[in-house]
């Protein structure tokens, strides 16, 4: 019997550790995001049954056009939305049943300019990812946050808008060295 359950547990394990897929099970990151006056609750990640776009059944609610600046004011951007869709307060993409690279487009209105916006997530709720980082791609300011080890991001004072790309792994995403290797047998099948 002991012989049996040690077989069952190597099985397991060799299974998460070598298959690279990401678990069929829901990885979702809560965000709590404040100006100091107004707060928004939202979430992103991967949720079985979901599209990329609007699916109310699961929490992804439409919101109307941006309100004008000066007004608070959070949500998440699919591109691939129809362009009706001027965002939601949820954004969750379907389960994958291979490795799978990812992003997710937030959009953060400040409001009052005056006062500093707060995003926060706890690293120890998330699991499912293997990498998890929100950048401002192209922007000024050189903002790199992972997700799973830090637990905030503080925007200053005079941001009036910002958007965010949450770039998300699940497996295991291929490294420098792989890619390297890759790309060198790919050039000799050429030759």
């Amino acid at each position: 019997m002991k012989q049996l359950f040690l077989f069952l547990l190597f099985l397991g394990c060799s299974q998460t550790i070598f298959s690279g897929t990401p678990s069929s099970s829901p990885a979702v990151v809560r965000l709590a995001i404040t100006n100091g006056s107004f707060h928004s609750a939202n979430a992103f990640g991967y949720v079985a049954g979901a599209t990329k776009c609007v699916d109310a059944a699961l929490g992804e609610l439409e919101l109307p056009p941006k309100p004008p600046d000066g007004f608070f004011d959070v949500r998440f951007f699919e591109p691939s939305c129809p362009p009706d869709v001027m965002g939601m307060t949820n954004s969750y993409h379907g389960l994958q049943d291979t490795v799978t690279s990812d992003t997710f487009h937030l959009l953060i209105q400040a409001g009052d300019p005056k006062s500093a916006v707060v995003v926060q997530w706890s690293p120890d709720s998330i699991s499912g990812f293997s990498s998890l980082t929100m950048l401002e791609p192209g922007g000024e300011k050189a903002i790199r946050i992972d997700l799973l080890t830090d637990k905030k991001l503080i925007l200053q004072p005079g941001t009036s808008s910002l958007g965010l790309t949450i770039v998300a792994h699940r497996g295991h995403p291929p490294t420098k060295a792989t890619t390297k290797r890759r790309r060198r047998s790919r050039s000799n099948i050429n030759k």
